[in-house]
């Protein structure tokens, strides 16, 4: 049986859920690499207004359920994040 994939644009209600994916998943899998500082700069990116608003982020759903993000810029010439 093949699972339902879907990628689709993240709405503004659902940036909150994208972006604790994001980061838990840094956190997880980025952080251990990063000093202190890293990982205080990264938390300020995501959740510094001015930067969110110049990104467009989709996320992979597997069986509904959100499953990574990614996040372009500069009319999506530019992958800003990528997660999952």
């Amino acid at each position: 049986m093949v699972s339902d994939i879907s990628i689709k644009r993240i709405t503004e209600s659902e940036k909150a859920t994208a972006l604790n994916l994001v980061w838990q998943v840094f956190l997880e899998f980025e952080a251990p690499d990063y000093t202190q500082k890293g990982i205080d700069e990264f938390s300020k990116s995501i959740q510094d207004k001015m930067f969110l608003s110049l990104l467009t982020m989709y996320g992979a759903y597997y069986d509904k359920r959100l499953a990574g993000v990614i996040a372009t810029r500069s009319c999506g010439t530019r992958i800003a994040l990528l997660f999952c």
